[in-house]
């Protein structure tokens, strides 16, 4: 099943769950984009929690209307398991606006 979500996310420099993958299910997100829609220059950050923390987007600097975005071509895509999460840390008083794009896949499908 092909889903996406878009996440809304006003800093607060603390880290923010953005998607938990749910229990039973693995998904494999093909792509995540994330824009400054802040007026201003903001730093942001991104971590993939599968039991350790693996950072992916490092305090990167985005000027307002900048934008970074992973994946969406063939092969380019990160494999979560059930309970694994991504969450987004926008420095406080940034404004971002985030989607992620994935298949998600029943575990006993395989």
């Amino acid at each position: 099943m092909k889903k996406s979500i878009g996440v809304s996310i006003t800093g607060t420099g603390n880290d923010q769950t953005i998607y938990t993958v749910p229990t039973g299910y693995k998904a494999i997100v093909t792509m995540f984009f994330i824009s400054n829609v802040g007026g201003s220059t903001t730093t942001v950050g991104a971590h993939w929690h599968d039991g350790s923390v693996v950072p992916f987007l490092g305090s990167k600097s985005l000027g307002a209307g900048d934008y970074i975005i992973f994946g969406g071509g063939d092969g380019l895509y990160m494999a979560l398991e059930q309970g694994d999460y991504i969450d987004v840390n926008v420095a406080s008083g940034g404004s971002c606006g985030c989607i992620i794009s994935f298949d998600l896949v029943r575990t006993d499908s395989q």
